[in-house]
């Protein structure tokens, strides 16, 4: 497993893994096809002075990504996708990694996420990963079905560690 900074030729791969995660109906929102991973999108994160986009691969294979940006308030977030079929064989941590490296060695103090109440497993690599939960978002997506989500803010804490 190798984790990179993400280059332009990667974008197909990155839309197609945004979109197949969107597809999921489970973990990102808006959905599948929405228009939001396009090209543009993705050139303008991998140019982003103020943030980042890591991609993980085996085998020269991308397997997921996490995207650091900064929100208006100043305040540093990412956001992580990893395809269904490499799930749970350390893509995310290693990912995450490079995401707190990055944040830390431009002495960023906090990196912020938001993750769905549902996503168990999400939520237990942050946890395990010096993330705590700040602040629970009560009905934070409603679903184009109506199904309503909650959402849980989580940081770590970067200073000094």
């Amino acid at each position: 497993m190798t984790v990179r900074s993400a280059l332009p030729g990667d974008i197909e791969d990155l839309i197609e893994i945004a979109n197949a995660v969107a597809a999921e109906d489970r973990w990102v929102t808006p959905g599948p096809g929405d228009g939001r991973f396009t090209r543009d999108y993705w050139l303008a994160s991998i140019g982003d002075p103020n943030g980042t986009v890591f991609v993980a691969t085996r085998n020269n294979a991308i397997a997921g990504f996490v995207k650091v940006n900064q929100l208006p308030d100043g305040r540093h977030h990412f956001g992580m996708m990893v395809r269904i079929g490499n799930r749970r064989q350390g893509f995310g941590k290693a990912l995450l990694d490079a995401a707190v490296r990055w944040t830390r060695d431009r002495g960023i103090e906090d990196l912020w996420l938001t993750v769905y109440a549902h996503n168990a497993a999400a939520r237990e690599l942050y946890r395990t990963n010096g993330f705590h939960e700040v602040e629970v978002l009560p009905g934070h997506c409603v679903r184009r079905n109506g199904d309503v989500w909650d959402a849980l803010v989580m940081v770590r804490p970067l200073k000094d560690r």
